[in-house]
């Protein structure tokens, strides 16, 4: 659920007005003038809304976009979940605050991924 589609609440093949649309009335209701004493999480809320715009309106960007998703899907369905990934969610939590984490998630798991990759090379190096 952390994907750009879900931070617009659009379905994957939304179509470009559509995808505008859902744009401006995210933007809208995060926008960090509308929440006083949330500012902060209202920022970051609303720079993953404009990210996501930014990457899907694009044709190239969303294809390119779209091919990572069906690579991490498919490399997903092929590992065992962790535990702590597999856990219930706060019922506290929106489904946008999921979302948020979920992608979150997916960072840290890319960054993980990536240093892993650097630390083993540094070990073959030495």
């Amino acid at each position: 659920m952390g994907s750009h589609y879900a931070i617009l609440c659009v379905d994957r093949n939304v179509s470009g007005p559509d995808l505008r649309s859902a744009y401006h009335r995210q933007a809208r209701k995060w926008h960090p003038d509308k929440h006083a004493g949330g500012e902060e999480h209202a920022t970051e809320v609303f720079k993953s809304i404009s990210l996501a715009y930014q990457v899907l309106s694009d044709p190239d960007t969303r294809a390119r976009y779209d091919e990572s998703l069906a690579i991490a899907a498919a490399r997903h369905s092929t590992e065992q979940e962790p535990s702590w990934r597999s856990a219930p969610a706060d019922p506290g939590l929106s489904d946008l605050d999921m979302g948020l984490l979920g992608v979150l998630i997916d960072v840290l798991d890319d960054v993980f991924e990536v240093a892993s990759e650097v630390f083993l090379g540094l070990v073959d190096w030495l």
